[in-house]
């Protein structure tokens, strides 16, 4: 541990472990984080102070807790998946160039709930 860490009280200095986890990706979004008791017990700390190190990382937004579930790893901002885009060809047909990413997706989404729609109605009635 270096001098940063030893400044820091024991359950911050955890949590920053943890933290340090998710960011190399050991500990991936959606991933259930080990359970407070046995978190305490593999790094001989109390209960409170795991607990403590947990609703830590709960408040920064790296853990959530599910009821009666445990605590998982949260997917982060930087994480999450980008929207659908519409093709260039598309935008360029449909003048739609100057609209935003988000305008772009959900109108791209948009279609594609039409085309089913079209599709379903087509269909011939079953003989029986």
């Amino acid at each position: 541990m270096d001098d940063r860490t030893l400044a820091l009280p024991l359950y911050e200095a955890l949590a920053n472990r943890i933290a340090a986890l998710v960011d190399d990706g050991v500990l991936r979004a959606g991933m259930r984080a080990p359970s407070v008791r046995s978190f305490a017990a593999q790094h001989g700390v109390s209960l409170t102070t795991a607990l403590q190190a947990y609703r830590l990382l709960e408040d920064r937004g790296v853990l959530e807790a599910r009821p009666k579930s445990g605590f998982y790893v949260m997917v982060r901002p930087h994480q999450q998946r980008a929207l659908p885009t519409v093709s260039q060809p598309l935008a360029r047909h449909a003048g739609l160039g100057q609209q935003s990413r988000v305008q772009r997706a959900v109108l791209c989404w948009r279609s594609i709930l039409c085309a089913a729609r079209l599709c379903h109605s087509q269909r011939r009635p079953a003989r029986g």
